[in-house]
């Protein structure tokens, strides 16, 4: 439904990411290394404190790598 139970601290992003350059989270802009941490690896991003119920998901910019072939 787009809200949170409360007390999430990980958001496993459902596409994949090679980067999560910029979030906002219930309207405020987050900053990576200061509010959340990316895990290409697991492909989650980890918040520096827990979610409050009916947090509203974030919105999350990323960059992707492309391969192009000809």
């Amino acid at each position: 439904n787009g809200s949170t139970n409360g007390g999430e601290t990980e958001i496993a992003l459902p596409f994949d990411c090679f980067d999560v350059s910029e979030m906002f989270l219930n309207g405020s802009h987050q900053f990576k290394g200061l509010n959340y941490t990316f895990d290409r690896l697991s492909n989650k991003v980890k918040l520096k404190g827990p979610l409050t119920t009916g947090a509203t998901l974030p919105n999350v910019t990323c960059r992707l790598n492309c391969v192009i072939h000809d």
